[in-house]
């Protein structure tokens, strides 16, 4: 606040009002007023005088220096949170900490598209790609992962997110093949990104989500 604004006051100074917008909902922080979970609209904004207008009235008296800011809605939370300490990757069986794991998948769709169409054309399904990638530190066991990288070793890959019954979500893949990581240095640590691509065993079969 850049001036004293007495309760009920629909105007107010601020310290710098191009950061606020006509439409915008705001409150005071250091006072913890909100409007009862309503937040104050702007109705206007005088950028040279930085003053604002706004409805309804402030409930009580805000001071010089109150941070104010903006406001957004609280919605309720849904279900639990998946805890990170609840995931477990398994790379051919065996467990492992890593620091980030990311699953891609593209099943792109192309359309003919020639003169005298009015619509898309026919739909076309073209090479699917799936892939895991990776990024752990670089440990002891770092020149089994080169080797493995250099040769193209496959093996199966499983995610699983949560441990709660009805909660938890398992990603299988039978079958992905390796390729060689990339050496990285962070901060004092030296880490390894690796890329595998998800294959299939027959047919279908390339990755399994399960709902458990």
């Amino acid at each position: 606040m850049g001036a004293e604004a007495q309760a009920f006051a629909t105007s107010i100074v601020v310290e710098d009002a191009k950061v606020f917008f006509t439409g915008q909902k705001i409150q005071n922080v250091t006072k913890s007023d909100d409007n009862s979970s309503k937040g104050y609209a702007v109705t206007a904004v005088d950028e040279r005088t930085n003053t604002q207008t706004v409805a309804p009235g402030i409930s009580g008296a805000w001071a010089v220096d109150d941070v104010v800011t903006w406001w957004m809605p609280y919605g309720p939370a849904i279900g639990n949170e998946l805890e990170n300490a609840d995931s477990v990757i398994r790379i051919d069986g065996t467990a492992g900490k890593m620091r980030s794991c990311t699953i891609k998948f593209s099943t792109p769709t192309e359309f003919t598209d020639e003169l005298g169409d009015h619509f898309p054309g026919q739909p076309i399904d073209t090479m699917r790609a799936s892939s895991v990638d990776f990024e752990y530190y670089m440990r002891n066991d770092a020149a089994k992962r080169l080797r493995e990288g250099s040769e193209g070793k496959e093996v199966r890959f499983d995610a699983e997110f949560g441990s709660e019954e009805g909660r938890k979500v398992v990603v299988s893949c039978p079958r992905i093949k390796n390729k060689m990581p990339a050496i990285n240095a962070d901060s004092a640590t030296v880490t390894l990104s690796q890329s595998s691509d998800i294959l299939g065993v027959a047919l279908e079969d390339a990755v399994e989500i399960i709902l458990e």
